[in-house]
């Protein structure tokens, strides 16, 4: 065996030594020039604010179907309680568009399309006849309630179908929609939420601004409290609505003694776009179409605050009063159907349940597919007694 003490490397020359260090430990060439540059990252192109040259706009003026009243492309919204006429006089609106007809302050009516969206009244047997009562051309007004979303049919939800309704209110030119009412439309949205209403209106208002249709609304109003309570709180919900609507209206009874059916004042309580008209005087008979009496002997403000001032009265009375009538046909409803309907007449659920206690309603539990039911009915002898009186 050889001597490896004495064994020595082999000299290296200098081209050597400089070959194997273009090499890393893995074998792989390595630069021997000087490192490169970092090279800047590229940077992300963000969203930006393009001002407007004001200088490149026209001023345009206010485009109105009904001078002071309805506007093209904005939103508008009519409040009222329950019962008040509020689907009716939103019919009368878009009949008249249907046939050019006179405004009730004489004014005359473009020629116009419609599209209404009724949540709570039957198309056949409401909607319709109120609109012949009223004589419109039902050629020209159209009802839409759901969508086809791939063969299953569902409600309109203006918190994601806002394209959809631009489409068909583009497609066939409507001047009117009408939404009744507006809250219907929001399903799983919260009402009392600034951010959310706003999230939902917004859309809304850009839309009717973009197809040049007029938005009339359809919302409830929250009970009498007083003097102080300005008509655009009253609205149920979040300020919201009555901040991104252009115009509300609102109706109101209007005193006075007359040999026909009570009379009621509609009026404007907010216009962002002109002065606000007159209110005017309404009546309606049963199945028949409105009548107009003119200018209403007051403001809306001042009959808005006459009809707040009322006798004082408990919250259980309220209450009371509120399940006589949503129970008296003697059908039984779900316990969360009541539940819903209290809140939107501003009725505390506890007091409710109060109220309940001393009336004679029967609660039962109904089971299916391992789900719990409840539901309220009056008994078969109190509502015989209710028809009776």
């Amino acid at each position: 065996m050889a001597d490896v003490t004495s064994w020595e490397p082999p000299r290296m020359s200098d081209e050597d030594i400089e070959f194997l260090v273009g090499f890393d430990d893995d074998g792989l060439a390595q630069p021997t020039g000087p490192a490169p540059s970092p090279q800047p990252r590229a940077r992300r192109r963000s969203a930006r604010i393009v001002p407007l040259d004001l200088r490149a706009i026209e001023p345009e003026a206010v485009r109105w179907l009904w001078p002071g009243w309805l506007a093209r492309g904005k939103l508008h919204i009519l409040g009222g309680h329950p019962g008040d006429g509020k689907s009716t006089l939103a019919i009368a609106v878009a009949a008249n568009l249907s046939t050019g007809g006179s405004w009730p302050d004489g004014g005359r009516a473009p020629l116009g399309r419609a599209l209404i969206m009724p949540a709570e009244d039957g198309i056949a047997d409401t909607v319709i006849p109120r609109l012949r009562e009223h004589h419109a051309d039902t050629a020209r007004v159209a009802v839409a309630t759901t969508m086809d979303d791939a063969g299953r049919e569902r409600l309109i939800d203006l918190t994601r179908d806002i394209s959809a309704l631009e489409e068909v209110l583009v497609a066939n030119q409507y001047d009117l929609l009408v939404i009744d009412p507006l809250t219907g439309y929001m399903p799983g949205s919260d009402r009392n939420a600034e951010g959310a209403v706003r999230d939902i209106l917004t859309p809304l208002a850009a839309m009717a601004d973009r197809t040049g249709t007029a938005l009339l609304a359809i919302m409830h109003v929250g009970k009498p409290s007083g003097i102080s309570r300005r008509p655009l709180q009253q609205l149920l919900g979040a300020t919201a609505f009555g901040a991104v609507a252009r115009l509300v209206w609102m109706t109101a009874p209007a005193p006075g003694e007359t040999d026909g059916p009570e009379r009621r004042a509609l009026g404007v309580v907010k216009s962002n776009l002109a002065e606000r008209p007159r209110a005017l005087e309404w009546s309606r008979d049963r199945d028949a179409a409105i009548q107009w009496h003119g200018d209403a002997s007051a403001s809306i403000e001042a009959l808005l605050r006459e009809s707040g001032v009322e006798p004082k009265r408990l919250p259980r009375d309220d209450a009371r009063e509120f399940l006589l009538d949503l129970l008296g046909d003697g059908e039984p409803l779900l316990a969360t159907d009541i539940q819903e309907a209290a809140r939107v007449e501003g009725i505390a659920w506890r007091t409710v349940r109060r109220a309940a206690d001393g009336l004679p309603i029967a609660k039962r539990k109904v089971t299916n597919a391992g789900q719990a039911h409840y539901f309220w009915e009056l008994t078969p002898t109190s509502v015989a007694s209710l028809s009776t009186s």
